[in-house]
């Protein structure tokens, strides 16, 4: 992989977006698609002792990140796009440069600030998902937040606003008619097209813009020892939801990406989208999503019920999209992860799975491009993306995970732990 300097990488990002307009969303500072991900792919390729690897070489991209905010600001607290993510980056570097201290401490006064300024609504009906998601909402920056060692009394506040915010928006409505507060009206929706499928709204099942990303999120901070009043509450009722939306569908465990919502504000899973099979949406998110709260509540039966969800997605064959992307997001790279997320829990399936996905994960490199992994989405073509989240960073660094045996720091980005 030619993405040695942030000189490379830049000149990456040129190639790509000429060649695909549109297809590559690229943002300095981010951890998704800026340095900030690169970063934490040469730390872990350093950490694990690869060819030529050198934790400088994580600096250099941490540094590029920085500087990159003079023209691209982190005015939002966000985990892909924001400054969670940037500050995710630097505290793994600051493991290995002590140097690095001083600026996460500035930068993490700087997050709690921007969360405290965060206006996520308490309003039934009047929730978007940009306010709670995994990608830029409160799901995505609570994780985090709850990690924070000796946290000062500005970051954890801003810790209690997130997961009061989360809490709330995972307990049961009060509204009549409201089947849950993660409800997205029409007059919330981020495209205008989402009318022709859900002219009365839409419950968002997946781990990157749903419910299944709260489910983590709400395990991370338990898992840390962070805690309020109705939260374990909260977490059940979002997981039983999840559970029993699996089983109304045909009795077989598979997770729509949207549910449809009617006049009557009654959910209607008859009328909802086809499973998926990626960490963004489907099954395999879902089922990882239920593990991870299983494993902080310590609840064997819903842990069993994480493990025959996601094995029944193993077992029934993969969307040719996703299998055709290597990809973190919608990819095959996002499910060699979860696989080993599974395996490691001791499910025997995916165990005996995850070579075969290994293989089938290298065989689509390609060598002879600057990126070696290249994503393809939906509208067609193959784009050079050398991000983490829809790019080649993300493929390395699972890569590096699955041979290494052991779950490596970044996978905090996907898995909230």
């Amino acid at each position: 992989m030619s993405l040695m300097t942030p000189e490379q990488v830049a000149e990456s990002v040129r190639s790509a977006a000429s060649q695909s307009p549109g297809a590559i969303l690229w943002t300095g500072p981010s951890l998704s698609g800026g340095y900030a991900g690169l970063a934490l792919m040469h730390l872990q390729a350093a950490g694990e002792g690869a060819d030529e690897a050198d934790p400088e070489t994580a600096f250099q991209f941490l540094r590029a990140a920085f500087r990159a905010t003079r023209d691209e600001p982190l005015n939002y607290p966000g985990l892909f796009d924001g400054t969670t993510g940037l500050a995710l980056a630097m505290s793994e570097c600051v493991q290995l440069e002590p140097r690095f201290q001083s600026s996460l401490d500035s930068l993490h006064e700087q997050l709690a600030d921007q969360v405290l300024r965060m206006e996520w609504p308490k309003a039934e009906g009047g929730v978007s998902d940009h306010h709670y998601d995994l990608i830029s909402g409160a799901a995505g920056i609570l994780p985090y937040l709850s990690r924070i060692p000796n946290p000062s009394p500005r970051i954890s506040a801003a810790t209690e606003y997130a997961l009061d915010y989360l809490v709330w928006l995972a307990s049961a409505p009060s509204r009549k008619g409201m089947s849950n507060r993660w409800f997205i009206a029409p007059a919330h929706y981020f495209s205008a097209d989402d009318l022709i499928g859900y002219p009365y709204g839409y419950l968002d099942t997946g781990m990157a813009h749903g419910i299944a990303g709260v489910v983590t999120a709400l395990a991370a901070a338990w898992s840390a020892g962070v805690r309020r009043p109705g939260h374990r509450e909260a977490l059940e009722l979002a997981a039983a939801w999840l559970i029993a939306l699996g089983e109304t569908r045909s009795g077989r465990p598979q997770t729509p990406r949207r549910v449809a919502v009617s006049v009557e504000g009654a959910e209607r899973p008859d009328f909802a989208e086809p499973d998926a099979t990626a960490w963004c949406y489907g099954s395999p998110g879902m089922a990882t999503a239920l593990l991870i709260a299983a494993e902080a509540l310590r609840d064997q039966g819903m842990r069993v019920q994480a493990c025959a969800v996601f094995e029944r997605a193993l077992t029934s064959g993969l969307d040719p999209q996703v299998a055709s992307s290597p990809t973190m997001c919608h990819g095959l790279g996002g499910i060699v992860a979860m696989c080993q997320e599974f395996a490691t829990a001791g499910s025997r399936t995916a165990a005996a799975a995850l070579p075969r996905l290994v293989e089938d994960l290298l065989a689509l490199s390609e060598p002879e491009t600057p990126s070696v992994f290249r994503d393809r989405p939906k509208s067609g073509g193959a784009v050079g993306d050398p991000g983490l989240l829809t790019g080649a960073a993300g493929v390395a660094m699972t890569l590096q995970s699955v041979s290494g045996g052991v779950r490596s720091s970044w996978s905090q980005t996907l898995f909230s732990r």
